[in-house]
């Protein structure tokens, strides 16, 4: 096998590192045997998001396909023959194994034999590792456990480059309070914190522009890291953009806490019939509640104009609001199912709907 080599550099006893581009590498893998003849641990995963995902960045964007990821091979010896350039040339390897990067050298070897503008291959360059001697057997063993040590990326990941996430979590800091997107367990004296998961679940319901669909979808992990992989969405913008802002998350949060306490409280008295729905379904209670309120003017400020008292509202939820508006559920609950022989999974999105429609809410 034989390297071109833009840059080389002796990192090591036994390694070498070179960077070179992808045109360079696109004939190496570039045959139905080469898993079989590079001895990887896997052979192309064509159906593999990840690999469709690269591909299309070598395609549209050569320049940044290096910038994460490289290519490492073992061999039994290597002989470096010097290029024109200091520190270039081309490398030989002998008995040469592929010991990761195997999905990313097919990769290249597949957009290659597309009709490509000239040189748009050698815009790709890649970092290459070449291991020998003992280190390689450590290496490859070491690889082979990789994903044992490797936490795997989500979508929550990325929320800490939202500007106005960025933006609302300086405010909060500014008061005092802790809010942080990121994930991982935070240890600290923080007398006031609030989570990325409890600010899109909050938002999700008192969202002047009102998805039930959206907000039930919030309800799990799942549904709100199918959110955050989404940001230019129309859900997702509806809940973080220029509009909002601490103080408005903060009066969504404190409103959900106030509602679900009292709605748990209701829950553990009031148990017969369709009652169960106050422990099935609080959160159906929490979004007729938000319907009846001001949302236009949840992201105000206090002194500005039109800005409604947000602690009489509070007040008003925790003294009589909440449990008014559950039960006004529960009649609409038992209306739109008089005969009661089992609890129906109020967790479905269409018992959400039925229930609301027998309320008279129209929903969307």
């Amino acid at each position: 096998m034989l390297l071109r080599a833009i840059h080389a550099e002796e990192v090591g006893k036994d390694h070498l590192r070179i960077r070179t581009d992808a045109e360079a590498l696109a004939g190496i893998a570039d045959f139905p045997e080469a898993a079989q003849m590079l001895r990887a641990r896997r052979g192309y995963l064509a159906d593999s998001p990840q690999n469709r995902a690269m591909a299309e960045k070598l395609r549209v964007r050569p320049w940044d396909f290096g910038i994460t990821g490289s290519v490492v091979f073992g061999a039994e010896a290597g002989v470096w023959h010097p290029g024109g350039a200091p520190d270039s040339g081309l490398l030989e390897l002998l008995g040469a194994e592929c010991i990761d990067g195997f999905q990313r050298l097919v990769i290249i070897a597949h957009v290659a034999r597309e009709v490509l503008a000239p040189g748009h291959l050698s815009q790709a360059l890649i970092d290459v590792d070449i291991m020998t001697g003992p280190l390689r057997h450590r290496v490859r063993a070491e690889h082979d456990h990789s994903s044992d040590y490797c936490n795997p990326g989500t979508a929550q990941d990325c929320l800490i480059r939202d500007v106005n996430l960025r933006r609302v979590t300086a405010q909060f800091k500014a008061d005092g309070v802790f809010f942080d997107v990121r994930r991982g367990h935070v240890a600290g004296p923080n007398a006031k914190r609030y989570t990325i998961d409890e600010a899109t679940m909050a938002l999700a319901f008192f969202s002047a522009a009102p998805s039930l669909a959206l907000a039930h979808q919030m309800l799990t992990p799942e549904g709100r890291e199918a959110l955050w992989s989404a940001p230019s969405s129309q859900g997702y913008r509806s809940l973080f953009n220029e509009g909002t802002q601490a103080v408005g998350v903060h009066r969504a949060i404190e409103l959900s806490r106030v509602v679900h306490e009292v709605v748990v409280g209701l829950a553990k008295v009031h148990r017969r019939r369709h009652e169960h729905l106050l422990r099935d379904a609080p959160y159906l209670v929490l979004w007729l509640i938000a319907r009846k309120l001001p949302l236009a003017g949840l992201h105000k400020d206090q002194d500005e104009a039109n800005c409604p008292n947000w602690r009489e509202i509070s007040d008003a939820l925790a003294d009589s609001l909440t449990e008014e508006t559950a039960f006004q559920l529960i009649r609409a609950y038992s209306s739109a199912r008089r005969n009661i022989n089992r609890y129906t999974d109020l967790h479905e999105l269409s018992e959400w709907r039925s229930v609301l429609h027998a309320a008279g809410v129209a929903t969307r």
